[in-house]
């Protein structure tokens, strides 16, 4: 393929501090969607409207494979339907969850739950399906999705993404910076559930590391190798193409397991490593926001999954949503400037 790489060199974006999650956390109203197929009327009986749910429990409406949230606190089912106006959702079937009272308002943002002993597969595979989301890049299934249809394969390399998709946003340099030996140490983990032939770390040779990162990775026995983050360097087909063995082709929108290799994402093996060894799933996750017409840069946030945007918009930033010059023209982009979705 030649000398594959990204060709739009923007500049780089300052690291944001990304300290612990806080052990509790105020909750309120929550809308997860359920994994499976099925109407409302045909969901299992403990997401009925008014049954109460506990913490921990997967939201799924079938008992078939595929990965699956996490009910993040104990509380009341308000209402199950269709997700309306979520960007992805697409009308699929969700569940409104009100968080249970707690004696001081808060609730955990872990769960009390053991990760799976040693590498077998199987065993890695049932203990991800309903603890997502797991993610991966370029592959729709999640890390449980990968374990699975890896089964019999040969994993040549298992490659953590932490190339920012948009260089002007640090969002994975800033979790790596953060997290570094959680992170070289969850890709050695599954590097070895996958039995790979190797491990790489992918990060920006232009960010202001302070050694940390590679530090860490030769900690873990994993490869650190830092490279021109020029766009779009973190798509999955240049990833491939660039840093493998062969520099084996992918073509866009090809699950890149199909070339033997497997695509991770900076909090998926934070997130791993985090359970692995504190012996808790972390069940908020840190949400990043980028301010382009203010000053301040980036900034972030721990998240409930289900949580309104505006929420922890205002949250994120020290304002209200609705506040600032641009009132009335403000629109959210999830993803990166250049290729996320916009919602309406």
């Amino acid at each position: 393929m030649g000398d594959l790489r990204g060709g739009m060199d923007f500049r780089r974006g300052e690291l944001v501090a990304v300290g612990e999650p806080p052990a509790r956390r105020a909750a309120g109203r929550l809308v997860l969607g359920l994994r499976g197929g099925g109407e409302a009327g045909e969901v299992v009986e403990r997401w009925r409207a008014g049954a109460a749910v506990s913490a921990g429990t997967a939201l799924a409406v079938d008992g078939e494979g595929g990965e699956s949230g996490v009910l993040p606190v104990d509380g009341r089912v308000e209402r199950v339907g269709a997700v309306e106006g979520g960007v992805g959702w697409g009308g699929a079937l969700g569940v409104a969850v009100v968080a249970g009272p707690t004696a001081d308002g808060l609730c955990a943002t872990s769960l009390d739950r053991r990760a799976p002993g040693g590498s077998e597969v199987a065993d890695w595979v049932s203990a991800l399906v309903g603890t997502g989301p797991w993610p991966t890049v370029g592959h729709g299934g999640g890390l449980a999705g990968v374990l699975a249809s890896a089964a019999g394969r040969s994993v040549r390399r298992v490659i953590c993404v932490g190339l920012d998709r948009f260089s002007p946003v640090a969002d994975r340099s800033s979790l790596l910076s953060g997290f570094a030996d959680d992170a070289a140490l969850g890709l050695r983990l599954i590097g070895e559930i996958l039995g790979a032939r190797r491990s790489v770390m992918l990060v920006d040779r232009e960010v202001r590391w302070g050694g940390a990162v590679r530090r860490a990775c030769r900690r873990f026995s994993v490869q650190h190798r830092a490279v021109e983050n020029a766009y779009p360097s973190a798509d999955p087909t240049v990833v491939v193409g660039a840093h493998t063995p062969g520099r084996a082709r992918l073509k866009p929108g090809r699950d890149p397991l199909e070339t033997g290799v497997v695509l991770v994402e900076p909090w998926s093996v934070i997130r791993l490593a985090r359970w692995v060894t504190r012996g808790r799933l972390d069940v908020v996750r840190p949400v990043f926001v980028s301010w382009p017409l203010r000053r301040g840069g980036l900034s972030v946030r721990w998240a409930w999954p289900g949580e309104a945007v505006g929420d922890w918009l205002g949250g994120a930033s020290g304002e209200g949503v609705e506040s600032g010059a641009e009132e009335g023209r403000r629109r959210v982009v999830w993803g990166d400037a250049m290729g996320g979705e916009a919602t309406r």
